[in-house]
């Protein structure tokens, strides 16, 4: 497991260092850092690692990876019950689907995001009356 820590961290580095030589294998190790550390259930150094991934997809202005790279963060944030990282994940997602002009998927987004606050909202208003009728 630390051997893999290890890898997964030394991935990261050179990843790092390829920041501003080469975007294409600073990705590449960024990728392979982030798969090590989904197999060790590390899932928020994974996430941690989309977002980077995503970054550097913006500057290149890819958004379609860019918003993969999003929707698997936003899995692995909620997986591990990071809530606001996951929603931040979903709303650029349908930012960029939005410019994309695949506004079917942003607004299934945008409605699907409301839906899940408002829930959250009513759930934490009525959880006292919820309790007491159990």
């Amino acid at each position: 497991m630390d051997s893999k820590h290890e890898a997964a961290s030394a991935y990261a580095d050179a990843a790092h260092s390829y920041k501003k030589t080469s975007t294409k294998a600073c990705i590449a190790n960024l990728e392979q850092a982030l798969n090590i550390f989904m197999e060790i259930g590390r899932l928020s150094m994974a996430a941690r690692y989309c977002k980077e991934i995503v970054e550097l997809y913006e500057q290149e202005q890819n958004l379609e990876q860019a918003i993969a790279y999003y929707n698997k963060a936003s899995d692995l944030f909620q997986d591990e019950e990071v809530t606001t990282s996951a929603n931040q994940c979903k709303q650029k997602t349908a930012q960029f689907s939005a410019q994309l002009e695949q506004y079917q998927k942003a607004i299934f987004l945008v409605v699907s995001f409301s839906v899940l606050q408002t829930n959250c909202i009513y759930l934490e208003m009525f959880q006292p009356h919820i309790m007491l009728i159990q």
